[in-house]
Formats: structure tokens, sequence, C-alpha cells
């Protein structure tokens, strides 16, 4: 019951969600009628309807990013990790969509482009091992294990099937990390290239090493080539995602930090 709780909270307090927008501005709307609420009221609506406008801009979301991109970029040479490496790529989200006995699993954004990245990392090491990580995270609503539809990406990009080890039963970072260390264990792997976002790779870091392994960090892109960058401070749904997971994370290292996960 708590886990199911805690799911939901996760979900919909978030910037992007469609909850979490109305609440506030429900907030707001309240102080107005309060009894000397007035003029905290607007300033209220004002901080939001700036606040949104801010980080919904490419500028805002960029530097909302910075603090968590830090140094981590992709491994652009083999020389740059010890030979006979694996390749560990986290998911970050997928959904599954059902009707009439048929199931089709969709990749999200962040997870289709670290399966990209994986795939890049594969061609540039010659055969690894790759770990597809990640589980069904919202096991309500009847999804596929989230590694299922990485795998699938992953075989469409040129990976076969037999070099790829599904890691179907982790539902966030922390369990990641155990998961893929069993794994690798088993297999006497020592050391590996660990693959997911930018803006999650200094929080995937942090928890892989505190549970005792080294990984070389190789992280995916934050948006697909060719896409438009648009007007600097204009704001852009894309962008509203990019933010809203940039403050996701922070929280996620404050609590993970607080909770001695890292």
């Amino acid at each position: 019951m708590l886990q199911s709780v805690i799911d939901v909270l996760k979900g919909s307090l978030r910037p992007s969600s469609i909850f979490m927008c109305p609440l506030l501005v429900l907030a707001g709307v309240v102080l107005l009628y309060m009894k000397g609420g007035t003029k905290v009221g607007r300033r209220w609506l004002i901080a939001v309807i700036a606040g949104y406008w801010a980080i919904g801009t490419p500028v805002g979301a960029r530097l909302l990013m910075r603090g968590l991109i830090g140094g981590y970029t992709p491994v652009q040479n083999a020389s740059e990790v010890p030979a006979a490496s694996a390749i560990v790529v986290l998911s970050g989200g997928s959904f599954t969509y059902r009707t009439d006995g048929l199931a089709l699993d969709v990749l999200s954004e962040p997870t289709a482009l670290r399966a990209l990245e994986a795939a890049r990392l594969y061609r540039l090491l010659g055969d690894p091992l790759v770990v597809a990580s990640g589980g069904a995270v919202f096991p309500a609503a009847n999804p596929d294990p989230e590694s299922q539809a990485l795998g699938k990406a992953l075989v469409s990009l040129g990976i076969p099937q037999q070099r790829i080890v599904y890691e179907s039963l982790s539902r966030n970072t922390l369990e990641q990390a155990a998961r893929s260390k069993d794994i690798l264990q088993a297999r006497h792997i020592d050391h590996f290239v660990l693959v997911t976002s930018a803006v999650h790779m200094r929080r995937s870091m942090a928890v892989f090493r505190a549970a005792g392994l080294s990984p070389y960090p190789s992280a995916s892109r934050v948006r697909s080539e060719g896409l438009s960058e648009g007007w600097p401070f204009l704001p852009q749904q894309s962008y509203l995602f990019l933010s809203d997971d940039a403050i996701y994370d922070y929280l996620a290292l404050g609590y993970y930090w607080a909770r001695g996960r890292m």
C-alpha cells in the first residue's frame, strides 16, 4: 500500500504533471480569498507563472541540467575503457499498450536515447555483453518490464539477442545497481560502461559506486539530433520535460543522500 502511494506521488508531484500545475494555481487562488492574503496570493501566482515560463525555456532547462551533467560525456574511443568491458544500460521508462489480446511496448524518449547510445557503444567496443536493466516500475498499470521494451530496441539497432542479458526486477536506480551487480559478478565481469541519461548519470554513478562497483560513464543525449532549439526564452513542452527530469533528479539526489544510499 505504501509503495503504491509513493508511486502515485512520484508521478503526480512533478512540474510537468497535469496535477501539479493546477494544484499550485489553486493554492494561489485560495490565498487570494483568505483574509489578508491578497498580496501573498498575487505574488504566489506570479511566481508560479514565472517559474513555469522559466523552466519551460531552453535557457532555463539547460541551466537546471548543468549542475547534474557536470563532466559526464559519452565514451568516444575504445581505449577509454578496459578491454572486455560490458555495457549496462538503465531504462528510463516505457509504456505498454494493450487491446484485444495484443500488446505493444513503446520506449520513453530518455530510454530511446539510452538505447541509441548503447548501440553506438556496442559497435565501438566490439561485441560486448549488454545488460538491459529495468523492471515494471508501476505494476498496477500491468506493463511489461522496461527491460523487455529496451531489449527489443537494442535488437532492432543491431545488437544480437544472445548478447543481451535482461534485468527485469528493479524498480529504481538503487535496485538496478544491486541486480546489475549480481549479473556481472555471476559472469565474472569486472569492468563495464554505464549508460543512462546525462541528468541521471551523477546519481547513478554514486549509487553504483556505493554498491561496490566502478562503472565507466557514457551519458546519452538529452534530446534527439535534428530537433529545432527554438527561441531561447520561449517555453516549449520538450524543455519543460527536461527541466522536470532535472528537478526530479535533484530531489532524488537529496533523498538518496539523506537515506545513506550514495
